[in-house]
């Protein structure tokens, strides 16, 4: 699927039955998401807006009780490390295991790592595609060492040496309009989204 990250992200994935005989790949799926981001380069903190990543662009390989996907970014970054997410199917929920993706941001030139974390829901397969309706993954985004006050001015500290440069949600609908009433509130203060960006699993 097709992400607009601290770059875009193209990200992918489906379900229905938890179990699966033997691989089976899913290209080009249909997915309705709605990227909430804030992103430090150019939001100050309480803003965040919001992107259609909707699109046929979403590729996931079922194997037994996993789906697996890829991760790359659009434009291009150097010296990404990590990218493939495994899903944990359990029932109706696929609960991503993202581990940490690393590269240099074309932006700012600095290394970005990214935690990620959440999980979505199966509606099953239309015409042979697998369908996400429900449920939201959540990236954050750090960079390590001195101050980047330069390349991130609303960059938040989280401590030991670790600065918060950029958050994500990617909520997935029945449809667009579907897929932003599933996202995090962004209202500030007090909003979900604001709450998940200052609470990521660990830093990387």
């Amino acid at each position: 699927m097709k992400r607009n990250l601290f770059l875009m992200v193209l990200l992918t994935l489906l379900l229905i039955a938890p179990v699966f005989a033997q691989s089976a790949t899913y290209e080009d799926s249909i997915q309705y998401v709605n990227q909430r981001q804030w992103r430090s380069r150019w939001h100050a903190w309480g803003t965040c807006v919001d992107f259609d990543d909707s699109g046929p662009f979403y590729t996931y390989k079922f194997a037994g009780s996993t789906v697996h996907e890829w991760v790359w970014y659009s434009p291009p970054v150097t010296d990404q490390e990590g990218g493939h997410f495994v899903y944990t199917l359990k029932g109706p929920t696929a609960t991503v295991h993202g581990g940490v993706i690393s590269y240099t941001s074309p932006y700012s030139g600095l290394t970005v790592y990214e935690v990620w974390s959440g999980s979505l829901t199966f509606a099953g397969f239309v015409e042979g595609n697998p369908v996400f309706d429900g449920g939201w993954l959540n990236q954050w985004g750090f960079v390590y060492g001195p101050d980047p006050i330069l390349q991130y001015p609303y960059r938040i500290d989280m401590g030991g040496g670790w600065w918060l440069v950029g958050f994500s949600t990617y909520a997935y609908g029945s449809d667009y309009a579907n897929a932003v009433t599933n996202s995090p509130s962004g209202n500030y203060p007090g909003g979900a989204f604001w709450t998940l960006a200052l609470s990521p699993p660990h830093v990387p």
